[in-house]
């Protein structure tokens, strides 16, 4: 008997039927490597349906066997937290999530794991309920985030609403391979999930809808103690100021987990416009990964509310699974819908928070803003006037939330972190990043008043003895005070350094050793922004290592270059670090100025740097 939610009509699933009834047995032991699998700290993934673009619902019946070894580990990690603790499990909105749940579910069930399955529903709601939730062990979540249509994998978290860090997902990892590895242990794992009770599947199937709705409100209470912080009361002063001086908000869902979600209720009870486009899961219209001509559908119907409506100034488009969401705005001078670059992104919403902890908060311990290698040092200068220092990790969520957390123990107030090199903005006490509370952030910015009519924005204008813009600033205007830096775009080609099969710490100590016999003929850009010296940086999980040299034996985290002025300050910085998925490096260069051909001229130096690295590795 299939199940079917009633809101979309989507099949959640067959109590009686599986994809494993139809698996044979496991001939020999197998590895990750036949599967493609991606196995870390912040995920595992792999291509479930038949190709990267395939949206048929059934996965492949090879990847069954990945499925079930990373659902056993998972009902091995939950089965041993003390207290029977309820563990959530959910997925995005691919047409895969489904099947993959029912085999985790069915493994929990053996494990004697009490669950509740919310079916479709966007990563930051399924994080904010298990934070929430009394009695909560952690999520499950199926998701491949903002990867193609035909990937799928599996993101577990805490009782905290955060994803395992990388020490406590180490073992896991090893346990899957373990798994993977016997014949004889994977046959007892599919005998027992077969066995599953009906009824209890059933159950879980019919209460889906329910416990979704539940873990919505306990996602939108959140949200708003999040936005709001120290300063609650401010909520009613948002909802006035908004009617007379309104603002709307475009949502091009794209089919995505956030048609299910708070969104429009949540917006529209802040007082804010809302119009929404794309809502129904699994309608998805264009790539997935919210970035460049993905954004212009958004930017297109963001100016056509405009021209109806000149309140709806902000567009956003989030992934599949919800939780990374990219902006657009309308300038209204002319008229026209921009897309905010990822750094932009993420220096709106620090200075958004930074300024609100003056004009609305509670200040009494120093402010810090965490950020990952690659964040432009525009947000040090961003963070200067507010007396906020700046601390750096290496990529990856779980490193920035710890790093944060870290800090808080040693007494420092850490409002606002993330990655700015992808715009992910997450704002304390949530442990992950949400459109949502980018779009707060932006709104607060713009509308949120104290008792002398000062916003965010206004605020930022006078600590900055700039001149305010007549009528309310716009998204445009504050974009145009912010620091000038040059930044190289995450996206583009020449932001990936294609690299032979070297080890990742020899090609470093060879970059060093090349960097330091051409820093006498530096480019002259360089002494044009006072850059006197440098320093060598490598960024390990949470974790800021000076000097040369000063890495870990394998050497795979972030590295950087900073250049520094005659106060030994960073100025600027290039930066690298291996990609875990693919043999490229990532790389980018960041430096003051209006000049875009700086940067580029910067990269390129930085690049010829790697080429006689590689080179003089062999």
């Amino acid at each position: 008997m299939r199940i079917v939610e009633p809101r979309f009509g989507l099949s959640v699933g067959d109590p009686e039927d599986s994809p494993l009834f139809q698996l044979g047995k496991a001939s020999r032991g197998l590895t990750a490597a036949d599967f493609g699998l991606i196995l870390s700290a912040s995920g595992w993934r792999g291509v479930f349906a038949a190709s990267e673009e395939d949206a048929s619902a059934e996965p492949q019946s090879r990847m069954l066997w990945p499925a079930l070894a990373m659902a056993e580990a998972a009902a091995e990690y939950f089965a041993a937290l003390p207290g029977d603790p309820v563990i959530l499990l959910g997925c995005d909105s691919r047409p895969t999530g489904p099947a993959l749940c029912e085999i985790f579910i069915r493994c929990f069930l053996s494990a004697g794991i009490s669950c509740r399955y919310l079916f479709i529903t966007p990563a930051p709601e399924i994080m904010a309920a298990a934070r929430n939730m009394q009695n909560c062990g952690g999520f499950c979540y199926i998701s491949a985030s903002h990867n193609p249509i035909g990937h799928n994998g599996i993101k577990l978290g805490n009782h905290e609403g955060g994803v395992l860090s990388g020490s406590e997902a180490a073992p896991l990892i090893r346990r899957v391979k373990e798994i993977l590895a016997s014949a004889e242990v994977l046959e007892k794992i599919i005998d027992k999930a077969k066995k599953a009770d009906p009824k209890q599947l059933e159950t879980l199937f019919l209460e889906s809808s329910r416990e979704q709705k539940k873990a919505a409100r306990l996602y939108s209470d959140f949200s708003s103690k999040v936005i709001f912080d120290s300063y609650p009361e401010k909520i009613i002063s948002l909802r006035e100021s908004l009617t007379y001086n309104p603002l709307g908000v475009v949502g091009e869902l794209n089919g995505g987990a956030r048609g299910v979600s708070i969104d429009e209720n949540f917006l529209q009870s802040m007082g804010v416009r809302v119009r929404f486009f794309n809502r129904k899961p699994r309608e998805i219209r264009h790539a997935i990964l919210p970035e460049g001509e993905s954004l212009e559908p958004c930017r297109l119907l963001l100016e056509e509310c405009w021209h109806k409506d000149p309140s709806f100034v902000l567009g956003y488009v989030p992934d599949n699974d919800g939780d990374r969401g990219n902006i657009v705005y309308i300038d209204p001078e002319v008229g026209r819908g921009h897309i905010l670059q990822a750094q932009e992104v993420f220096a709106l919403t620090c200075l958004t928070e930074l300024s609100c902890a003056e004009l609305f908060g509670k200040k009494t311990n120093p402010e810090a803003v965490v950020v990952n290698g690659p964040t432009s040092l525009r947000i040090n200068e961003i963070a200067a006037p507010f007396g906020a220092a700046v601390f750096r990790a290496e990529v990856g969520e779980a490193n920035v939330v710890g790093l944060a957390r870290n800090l808080r123990k040693k007494g420092y107030t850490v409002r606002i972190l993330g990655e700015g090199s992808n715009g992910g903005t997450i704002t304390h006490p949530s442990a992950v990043r949400d459109p949502l509370n980018t779009l707060g952030a932006l709104i607060k910015l713009l509308r949120l008043h104290d008792e002398r009519g000062r916003t965010p924005a206004s605020h930022w204008f006078d600590i900055q003895g700039l001149l305010p813009e007549t009528g309310s600033l716009a998204i445009s205007h504050i974009l145009a005070s912010l620091p000038k830096f040059q930044t190289t775009p995450t996206g583009e080609p020449r932001a990936k350094y294609p690299v032979p099969g070297i080890d990742h710490n020899l090609l470093k100590h060879h970059y060093e050793t090349v960097f330091a016999e051409k820093w006498q003929n530096r480019p002259g850009l360089l002494h044009a922004i006072g850059v006197f010296g440098y320093r060598f940086v490598n960024y390990e999980g949470t974790e800021r290592k000076e000097g040369t040299g000063n890495r870990s034996d394998k050497g795979r985290g972030g590295f950087s270059v900073e250049l520094l002025d005659i106060k030994n300050r960073a100025v600027a910085f290039v930066w690298m670090r291996g990609s875990g998925t693919e043999p490229v490096f990532r790389i980018m260069a960041d430096l003051p100025g209006s000049k875009a051909d700086d940067e580029i001229a910067l990269l390129s130096w930085h690049r010829s740097i790697l080429d006689a690295a590689i080179d003089a590795a062999g």
